[in-house]
């Protein structure tokens, strides 16, 4: 088992109250393809010295799988890179000086990402928890307008920024 549950019966325990068919589909997977693992995130870091090695992803900025801002961050981070190298590319820049603005603007967006997957932690525990949240998104599958307005909390770190808005333009 990975992520320091030892035995089963512990992350028998975990689930619980899930669903019996997601129980079942566990219980009929191979055990030493389960696990648990914590949601970590990552601390804000300094700025530091650009070089030709770059991190993206969850390498650089770790966010808690919620409102899959990890992964569209991560897809953010290749896009960024992609349009920094290009302009190295063309001539138009340094590599070190594309790689430092790169950076800064991936801390910026990523580490805002990751401020509002920690200030979402609405991912409810125990029975009436999950009835309560289960209740919830199916309310927001019915009315399109209390969808909008629930899921739009995470609006703001997944903005499109201005260099963004210049690819899409184009």
């Amino acid at each position: 088992m990975s992520g320091g549950i030892e035995t089963p019966y512990v992350l028998c325990a975990l689930v619980a109250s899930w669903h019996p068919t997601l129980r079942r589909v566990l219980a009929d997977s191979d055990p030493a393809a389960r696990g648990a693992i914590a949601f970590t995130a990552s601390p804000e870091i300094a700025p530091w010295e650009p070089s030709a090695v770059m991190l993206l992803g969850d390498a650089i900025h770790t966010i808690p799988p919620i409102g899959g801002l990890g992964g569209n961050t991560a897809m953010r981070d290749a896009r960024l890179l992609s349009q920094q190298l290009s302009s190295v590319a063309r001539g138009e820049r340094d590599l070190l000086d594309a790689v430092r603005d790169c950076e800064a603007e991936m801390r910026d967006y990523g580490y805002a990402a990751i401020r509002a997957a920690l200030k979402d932690q609405s991912l409810a525990t125990g029975r009436l928890g999950a009835l309560t949240t289960r209740a919830w998104f199916r309310l927001c599958h019915a009315v399109p307008a209390l969808r909008q307005r629930t899921f739009r909390r995470w609006d703001a770190a997944a903005a499109p920024r201005p260099w963004e808005h210049r690819a899409t333009a184009a």
